[in-house]
């Protein structure tokens, strides 16, 4: 493909522009508003014709050779131009507004460019809309956009949020879908709180999709798992489970934390810390994992979490469960 550096950071990746393209209608007229390079712009092709939009003429270069590397040209044409400035219409659009400012990547949906409130000028001209934002907004900014809100992880990364409008994308109101497996799930209101658990035999790390559109209720509810804390994401369950929304570990065993106690385990284990994963207490992995000495060849995951409020040490084997739930 060809592209420039900034534009290439921020560009959507083949995998999830391809997948975004499936919940566009066949057929009709896109609009991809800020195409950058044309990663979306080239998917969406593939479904029908596409006006590119984007104001720097680098980036509309881009798009246009890469729907030529695409094979896709005859259905995509590019208009160097300000999207703020335009009044166009079609039967769907994508807004893709840049995320940085002089090579700097902004936090705030206010540096965002074109700011996010043109969202709602787009929809007065294309009601079918989706846009695609960072997955590290607040939630009261998502929630004001006023659409249903996916976010999307691609291989263990939580890669971007988007907001579906008018009849594109999503039935229900929040959601996670995890690629490239391509399976979602979905928010609904009746899930019930998980119980509180110690850690059983097996330990269930959600997808960071899962996690971020704060759906652990539901995953819980799927692989009928417990949670080890209110506050933490990690669900513990007794039968061997594989899911697209998740990794689950075999728990050899677990502690309260203390390195001294994980050292020993580990020695006593023959094992040697493969990986070491944190959530909830304020130990850093790398820290720990420098400091951990090898007792054998058996890779074991140390998870640092809290059980019922308190700091502890569950030490795993990353084996996958061939019992297959959800």
């Amino acid at each position: 493909m060809f592209f420039t550096p900034e534009a290439f950071e921020q560009s959507t990746g083949e995998t999830i522009a391809r997948w975004r393209a499936g919940r566009f209608p066949t057929g009709g007229t896109v609009l991809d508003l800020c195409c950058g390079i044309g990663g979306d712009a080239v998917q969406l092709a593939r479904r029908g014709y596409v006006l590119a939009v984007d104001r720097s003429p680098e980036c509309a270069l881009c798009t246009k050779l890469n729907a030529e590397v695409y094979s896709v040209a005859d259905s995509l044409s590019v208009l160097c131009a300000d999207v703020s400035r335009l009044s166009l219409r079609a039967d769907a659009a994508f807004f893709d507004p840049s995320r940085r400012v002089s090579g700097r990547r902004v936090r705030s949906s206010a540096e965002y460019s074109p700011p996010l409130a043109l969202v709602e000028d787009i929809r007065r001209s294309v009601p079918n809309l989706a846009v695609k934002v960072s997955p590290a907004l607040d939630d009261s900014v998502l929630e004001s956009l006023g659409g249903r809100i996916e976010f999307v992880s691609d291989r263990g990364e939580c890669k971007e949020a988007v907001v579906w409008f008018g009849s594109l994308g999503l039935s229900t109101h929040r959601a996670a879908t995890v690629l490239p497996k391509a399976a979602t799930l979905a928010a609904h209101p009746h899930a019930p709180e998980p119980e509180l658990s110690p850690p059983g035999d097996w330990l269930f790390e959600p997808d960071p999709a899962v996690i971020r559109a704060h759906l652990i209720a539901e995953i819980a509810e799927k692989i009928d798992g417990r949670q080890l804390d209110r506050q933490i994401a990690y669900l513990t369950m007794d039968a061997a489970i594989s899911s697209p929304f998740g990794t689950a570990y075999r728990v050899i065993e677990w502690l309260p934390f203390s390195l001294s106690r994980i050292q020993k385990r580990i020695t006593a284990l023959k094992a040697r810390a493969a990986v070491v994963k944190r959530r909830g207490v304020p130990m850093e992995p790398e820290d720990i994992f420098r400091k951990l000495k090898s007792g054998g060849d058996r890779p074991v995951v140390v998870v640092l979490t809290r059980v019922a409020g308190e700091p502890a040490a569950i030490i795993c084997e990353p084996t996958e469960p061939k019992s297959i739930k959800c």
